[in-house]
């Protein structure tokens, strides 16, 4: 396929949509992302039993200028459609959106509506667009991160060539405050940077940056922010040019329910968020380790319900936890990742499931993205650097394994990348490949960032248990290319047919001075190992 294979209710936002419908078995459901900082978004409907008796589905959109079929198709549907919706050209005002299926007769069996209200014309500063995609002016733009650093000029100078966006800038408790903040913002614009943020700050009840602290000598933690507080850092900045997103926590569901930040608290976030910030998303993010894991394991069951699809928060509708969402899971390679296989006593590495490899990273997008019903845009974080102490991340990672754990992440939903440069060195050849993936990807961002292929590309490798996975993307306008971006997950050379639905005119290797010559349908090239190669099938 052209893919491999991804409490408390808003009242008060600007964009006040109340989220998907929790439907009885059967019901008609739909499913969307809050209408917040959108260009544009896909509604999922699950047309449920009423299908069979339906002739149609029908969505209209009634707002300022009347009302408008915005999608409508015959039967027989698919067990899921998608409702694109565009708000690039809505004016300001309140919208009522109603899903319908309707009978022979046109009469209504069954209907869902929402109703939003967009509080200024034209787009967002900061958007998100149907293809989950971030856009800054309405241009695509794919953030690489680094993670909290920029309270000085010195360290974005040192990452300038690496990234384009700064996620969070201080671990400082001194820094982490509205000012630091600000002059955080401020340094980013000087150095042509975005920034997502601010991660830590003084909105904690103790007094300082972070949620744990100590008391007469007892370890403790705070699980609510002083909304207050957070709220001043809105209100402070959120006209700012360099800001991109807000984000107020790294992995709130470290620790146990009785100590970790909950997801109704998370959602308060957000709210407060859209309240009083209609141009930019609001981010959160999860420890990946949980969703490698099988279901019935107590990480992963915790986990997940930070999810769309489980986290129960109460209201009529299921909502998201934010606008966006990343995760960390960091892979090991060769001698690494076989250390790990012979030494390791951390449960699951027998069974597979608890290795550091590249194949569990992707399984964790996949089982991530579907519980969230891949309806936000995603960013995962990419270790570039030693870990502390000993074992298999004692060893900075090979270019080649940054290059290739960059583009699984993609391949597997991923539209941001977070560098984490921590516990050591990054080593020079490897932020040298750092610059050149920033370079390609947002050279590539059209297509990257692009709608997914609507048709079918298919693979088969040669290896005996070779893996190389796809996706293929087009670029909006009148380019009627395929662009299929294939990466071998296996540390052995492979070679792969591919097989299109139409018979490329062309097949030009992106970034490689090379042409392949099609055999009709069908083109074959090799692959080293870790190797990513980028096709441009012209039709």
């Amino acid at each position: 396929m052209a893919r491999f294979g991804w409490a408390v209710l808003l009242v008060a936002a600007m964009w006040a949509a109340t989220g998907p419908a929790v439907a009885a078995e059967g019901d008609l459901e739909i499913h969307h992302a809050d209408f917040h900082a959108r260009l544009g978004m896909k509604i999922h409907v699950v047309p449920g039993d009423a299908a069979a008796q339906a002739s149609a589905l029908v969505a209209t959109l009634d707002g300022p200028g009347g009302k408008k079929v915005v999608f409508e198709k015959k039967t027989p549907l698919a067990a899921e459609e998608a409702v694109t919706l565009n708000f690039r050209e809505l004016a300001k005002g309140k919208y009522t959106l109603t899903v319908s299926l309707l009978g022979a007769d046109g009469k209504t069996l069954k209907s869902a509506t929402r109703e939003f209200e967009k509080p200024y014309d034209g787009i967002p500063r900061v958007g998100i667009d149907e293809n989950n995609s971030l856009r800054i002016g309405g241009k695509l733009f794919f953030p690489f991160a680094t993670y909290c650093i920029g309270a000085k000029d010195a360290e974005i100078a040192e990452w300038d060539a690496q990234m384009n966006t700064m996620a969070g800038y201080t671990f400082s408790d001194a820094e982490a405050t509205t000012e630091g903040w600000t002059q955080a913002l401020d340094r980013a614009q000087k150095h042509g940077k975005m920034v997502i943020g601010p991660f830590y700050g003084r909105y904690w009840p103790n007094g300082a940056g972070r949620r744990y602290y100590e008391k007469d000598g007892e370890k403790l933690r705070d699980r609510e922010v002083l909304i207050d507080a957070l709220a001043g850092y809105v209100t402070a900045t959120r006209d700012h040019p360099a800001l991109l997103a807000w984000c107020w926590l790294d992995e709130p569901e470290l620790s146990n329910d009785e100590n970790c930040v909950t997801p109704a608290e998370v959602r308060r976030w957000t709210e407060t968020c859209h309240r009083l910030d209609p141009h930019h998303p609001v981010g959160t993010g999860n420890g990946g380790d949980g969703f490698r894991r099988p279901p019935e394991n107590w990480m992963h069951k915790h986990r997940m319900k930070y999810t769309y699809e489980h986290n129960g928060i109460a209201g009529p509708h299921k909502v998201l936890l934010a606008d966006w969402i990343y995760q960390d899971i960091y892979p090991v390679f060769g001698a690494q990742l076989d250390l790990m296989r012979r030494t390791s006593d951390r449960p699951g590495v027998k069974e597979g499931w608890g290795l550091n490899s590249i194949e569990n990273m992707c399984v964790s997008m996949d089982v991530m993205r579907k519980y969230n019903r891949n309806l936000a845009p995603f960013m995962s974080a990419v270790r570039t650097a030693a870990f502390r102490g000993e074992g298999p991340h004692a060893t900075p990672p090979a270019p080649q394994e940054v290059r290739a754990v960059v583009w699984a992440n993609i391949l597997h939903g991923a539209k941001a990348i977070l560098w984490f440069h921590y516990f050591g060195p990054t080593p020079p050849e490897v932020k040298a490949e750092m610059a050149r993936l920033l370079e390609q990807v947002t050279r590539l961002s059209p297509a990257v960032l692009g709608p997914d292929y609507a048709g079918r590309i298919e693979k088969t490798e040669r290896a005996e248990g070779g893996r190389v996975d796809l996706l293929a993307r087009q670029i909006e306008g009148d380019d009627t290319a395929v662009y299929v971006f294939a990466l071998n997950l296996c540390e052995a050379a492979d070679k792969v047919t591919f097989t299109a639905d139409f018979e490329p005119k062309k097949i030009e290797v992106v970034d490689e001075n090379r042409i392949l010559e099609p055999d009709g349908r069908t083109f074959t090239d090799a692959f080293d190992p870790l190797a990513v190669h980028i096709y441009r099938l012209q039709r």
